[in-house]
């Protein structure tokens, strides 16, 4: 279904109508409310209050938990249905002043929701100059699940077009599931640690003065799995050579490509590499939606092992690329990744070089690996410039030094949806 796959940020009043218009029904990610309910007459705030009924809130939280306990999904505030049950979509049935509705809405779902959920998002379409309007939930598949709505102290979960209570056995099932979920997880990120360690042993037995960085891709409760990645001209593998960014204003350039690597086939996946006579460059990509993207390189003399600041996010930007292109090639657009990075060194500090530095003659801090850095989620398009800040603060921070700064990066541009 298309709005399902579209990105929740660039849904607009076009697509709402369209839903109408094709008469999508209620599935288990779609949900249709026409109103804020209540108990008798009017909610509150369509009364001109500034709140919601009790009964509006619980029936809208408890669809939010339900998707949360589940798959995941958008439910739409001011689309009314027909009467025949089937939950097709009739028409707008605008909410008043939905934009100043959402805050009111984000402090119900924080209180009365445990444990919270932090992964919904909502958003306002207006469909009046009056500043009515339709409003949007999307939620994801919760890695906290399973939530319960503290007023009615029930657990809901999605089945097929409807939310319904679990019982105890289900939660108790559920519990044990999840548990196995994160277990999966930690268990392939555990797999490519082993990885990268034994590819950094290789490369050390041939060279002098060696370190390596790598980033590793894990989907968190998404059964991924695409059939054939080597010679599959259909998937996307990202290229950023000559890729320009903004930090703080300061223009930077990424040149380097994993796929100017030779590729290979591997069990269920893909490898590309390249090598010169102090660099390797790997990447490893899994029909499992795993992949990882590491590099290697030595120095001619100890203590003069330095990383370029390019080398590192480019391999950084590399792997949120993949992340997104495994996302929208499996239909899985709002699944959440799992990042992971890590910087090795079998002893002594490591020399961090400037931007732009390719020769990586300006020595401006120094690293004490192994610097294993807290693992990052990568979750909509719309957030990954603030992910990089994130991963860049964290960066100078394990040099020793405090730098603040803000990446613009066009990532549309580096990507085909």
């Amino acid at each position: 279904m298309m709005i399902l796959s579209k990105s929740f940020d660039a849904l607009t009043l076009t697509d709402i109508q369209q839903l109408i218009t094709d008469k999508i029904p209620e599935n288990n990610q779609l949900e249709y409310k026409g109103a804020l309910s209540a108990s008798k007459g009017i909610d509150p705030w369509e009364n001109g209050k500034n709140r919601i009924g009790d009964k509006a809130r619980n029936e809208l939280l408890e669809e939010l938990v339900a998707f949360a306990n589940a798959q995941g999904g958008i439910l739409f505030l001011g689309i009314a249905e027909t009467n025949d049950g089937k939950g097709i979509p009739e028409r707008i049935n605008p909410i008043r002043q939905c934009e100043a509705l959402i805050k009111p809405l984000e402090l119900q779902i924080r209180d009365c929701i445990e444990p919270k959920i932090h992964t919904i998002q909502i958003k306002a379409i207006q469909t009046n100059n009056d500043g009515k309007g339709v409003l949007l939930f999307n939620v994801q598949k919760s890695r906290s699940a399973p939530h319960r709505l503290k007023p009615t102290k029930e657990c809901y979960i999605r089945r097929n077009d409807r939310s319904e209570k679990m019982s105890m056995i289900e939660i108790q099932d559920y519990t044990l599931l999840i548990d196995k979920g994160m277990d999966r997880v930690e268990a392939e990120f555990k797999k490519q640690q082993e990885t990268f360690n034994n590819n950094f042993l290789n490369f050390s037995q041939n060279n002098r003065f060696v370190f390596g960085i790598k980033a590793v891709i894990v989907p968190v409760y998404a059964d991924i799995y695409i059939d054939k990645l080597y010679n599959n001209s259909d998937f996307f593998f990202p290229r950023i050579n000559g890729v320009k960014t903004k930090l703080d204003n300061q223009e930077l350039q990424f040149d380097y490509d994993f796929r100017n690597g030779r590729p290979t086939p591997i069990i269920r996946g893909v490898r590309f590499q390249e090598f010169s006579s102090q660099i390797r460059f790997l990447a490893e990509l899994y029909c499992n939606g795993t992949a990882q993207v590491s590099m290697f390189f030595s120095a001619e003399e100890q203590h003069k092992e330095a990383l370029g600041i390019n080398d590192y996010f480019g391999m950084v930007i590399n792997a949120i690329l993949l992340a997104h292109q495994y996302k929208v090639f499996s239909g899985f657009t709002d699944i959440e990744y799992g990042l992971e990075i890590e910087i090795k060194k079998d002893n002594g500090p490591l020399r961090v070089c400037g931007w732009n530095d390719p020769n990586k003659s300006r020595h401006v801090g120094d690293l004490s690996p192994p610097a294993l850095f807290p693992r990052y989620s990568i979750q909509n398009q719309q957030n990954y410039n603030n992910l990089m800040t994130v991963i860049y603060r964290d960066f100078w921070n394990a040099a020793g030094l405090d730098r603040d700064g803000s990446f613009t990066m066009e990532w549309s541009e580096l990507i085909r949806q």
